[in-house]
């Protein structure tokens, strides 16, 4: 006749919670890798990652001011300081707003 302890009981509650832990994320990573790892053996890598991205996020060509496909980086520094310029115009913009307002602060017609 075998007699249980409390620390037995816990101890066979512990293996228990431990073993469906390890089962849900095995799982879920199978959910989440077998179907990729299918899709690559079956056909050419180029064409799977184009297909489904591991991150999520589709990658497509992007679209700026008319350029389609990737920019290449002269371009880029090229739109670097085209908004630089731009930045630099709206703070100038700024500081004169800034001080005409200073100019047209009432000041006090008589001293008491």
């Amino acid at each position: 006749m075998a007699l249980y302890s409390d620390s037995q009981k816990h101890e066979i509650s512990f293996y228990i919670i431990a073993i469906c832990i390890i089962f849900c994320t095995t799982l879920t990573l199978c959910l989440v890798f077998v179907p990729k790892m299918r899709s690559l053996k079956k056909s050419g890598n180029e064409e799977v990652l184009d297909r489904l991205p591991t991150n999520g996020i589709a990658y497509g060509s992007k679209d700026l001011n008319g350029c389609p496909g990737s920019l290449t980086n002269k371009e880029l520094q090229k739109e670097v300081k085209r908004l630089q310029g731009l930045l630099d115009e709206l703070r100038k913009e700024k500081r004169q707003a800034a001080s005409n307002i200073v100019q047209f602060k009432s000041k006090p017609s008589c001293i008491v």
